[in-house]
């Protein structure tokens, strides 16, 4: 699985339009994108307005795998 997980996201992201479109979306959430060109201050910003808590979406599963890992860990805390 691990392997077959790789091969979707370089498939996905390692591709000529990642280079060639302007902000290149990186998930269905306006959120994440490759940003433009910039210095260290603009990569730091874009990074620092990136929300805390990363939304399932952002890696392409159901928004239901947010409720499946924070049963997970409830059941860790209560163990």
């Amino acid at each position: 699985w691990d392997r077959r997980l790789c091969n979707s996201y370089i498939d996905q992201f390692f591709c000529d339009e990642a280079i060639d479109t302007d902000n290149f979306r990186l998930s269905e959430l306006d959120t994440y994108f490759i940003p433009d060109d910039g210095d260290m201050r603009a990569y730091k910003d874009y990074i620092g307005s990136l929300p805390l808590d990363d939304h399932p979406g952002c890696f392409g599963q159901h928004p239901n795998a947010d409720i499946a890992s924070m049963m997970t860990n409830s059941k860790d805390i209560l163990a």
